[in-house]
């Protein structure tokens, strides 16, 4: 190979690994200080742990008899650059008592409609952020509480986004405790209780 040759592919060489460089510069840049903005549909599942008496705060568990529900979510996640996110979605769930045998639960099922927002923070270089919950409305679309509304305490989601920016994944980090108070068309609270929720989300860019 003549010198001239390889002089050339060394160069070629090393203006690849440059742009290599400064593309992930850029990205990492941007992970870390690039509030999210875009259109994003998402699917997910879940489960909820209910205690009308609460639980122990340190050991987690129910104090008295308990209910549990399995979910399905899907629906549009929106962030609008400047650190605030909403969404929108459905949710179908399965609700069922192993700890209430005797107390007259009757295992049902029902679909709510949600809509929620959040404030974003933390971006990493890693492409993870934290949501943490500002709002949350829920209305009973079918089963016992058609028509009825309720509200959920606040709590944080950890989501990491594909370099690309077409993919996310989300899910809770803790086991927060929250507080679900519920609502009549009439605007009087008809039942709270405290909750435990694990789930977890897929998302795909759309806008």
């Amino acid at each position: 190979m003549k010198a001239s040759q390889a002089a050339g592919l060394i160069a070629t060489g090393l203006f690849a690994l440059s742009t290599t460089t400064v593309t992930a510069e850029v990205m990492q840049a941007a992970h870390q200080k690039t509030h999210l903005k875009g259109t994003y549909s998402y699917t997910g599942q879940g489960a909820c742990l209910y205690s009308p008496a609460g639980f122990d705060p340190v050991a987690l568990t129910t104090l008295g008899n308990s209910t549990n529900s399995n979910f399905s979510v899907t629906g549009t996640w929106v962030w609008d650059g400047a650190g605030n996110s909403a969404l929108s979605a459905t949710i179908v769930s399965i609700s069922y008592a192993p700890s209430a045998v005797g107390t007259g639960f009757v295992p049902s099922a029902s679909s709510v409609s949600v809509k929620a927002t959040f404030k974003s923070s933390g971006y990493g270089a890693d492409g993870g952020f934290t949501e943490t919950m500002q709002s949350f409305v829920g209305t009973f679309l079918t089963g016992a509480r058609k028509g009825q509304t309720f509200t959920v305490s606040n709590t944080q989601e950890q989501a990491y986004i594909s370099q690309d920016g077409k993919a996310l994944t989300m899910a809770g980090i803790s086991p927060d405790i929250q507080t679900q108070t519920i609502y009549n068309a009439a605007g009087s609270v008809v039942a709270t209780q405290q909750r435990i929720c694990n789930g977890s989300r897929t998302m795909v860019r759309l806008s």
